[in-house]
């Protein structure tokens, strides 16, 4: 695998951008590099976020660059939120600021996503409904249960505005997972608006 992440970003609007919150050491690459892979093709544009701003290292040596902190992050700048697995993600689980990141996303209706092991700091922000349906790594099964949620034996499931897959395996199923969501999002806006000019008319 590449060490070196090359050049995620792109010219576009702000509603095409998708943030990623990645552990500063230790990220699952393997999911980073799919879900990239499927936004970029599809024109989104990525950025990064981590505990600070700088370089953040994946578990199979993947080298990428966090844009801002999380506590710098304004969601409205966002169309969706990524939390990225791996075995660094311990150090976000119970992290005030990775807490607060997933918070001030659901605050705003934003999409919001997790993979692998990453699912438990959307059940520590307390964001997710109850019952929602969780696909995570199977080791969070028990707890994921215990919380009063539904763990799902689904690669992807997709709940409301979240969206969680159990592991690397699934990332691109997960991306497409999200594109589905997105286009879901705009087509109800868009009869939304419809409705409304039809009301004013």
């Amino acid at each position: 695998m590449d060490n070196q992440f090359e050049d995620y970003k792109s010219e576009v609007a702000p509603d095409r951008t998708v943030l990623l919150a990645v552990a500063p050491s230790d990220f699952q690459d393997m999911e980073f590099q799919g879900i990239r892979q499927v936004m970029v093709e599809f024109g989104y544009n990525l950025e990064i976020t981590s505990l600070k701003a700088g370089e953040c290292h994946g578990m199979y040596g993947t080298v990428v660059r966090s844009d801002f902190p999380f506590p710098e992050i304004e969601p409205e700048n966002y169309q969706a939120l990524v939390f990225v697995g791996g075995t660094g993600i311990s150090v976000l689980i119970d992290n005030e600021d990775a807490i607060s990141l997933a918070q001030r996303f659901a605050q705003q209706n934003k999409i919001i996503g997790a993979l692998s092991d990453a699912p438990l700091i959307l059940i520590a922000a307390g964001v997710l409904p109850a019952g929602a349906k969780i696909s995570a790594s199977d080791p969070l099964r028990q707890a994921i249960r215990d919380g009063g949620f539904n763990y799902s034996d689904d690669h992807v499931s997709v709940d409301g505005h979240f969206i969680t897959a159990d592991n690397y395996q699934a990332s691109q199923e997960f991306a497409h997972e999200m594109l589905a969501v997105f286009n879901r999002e705009t087509d109800n806006q868009d009869s939304y608006e419809e409705s409304d000019m039809e009301e004013s008319a």
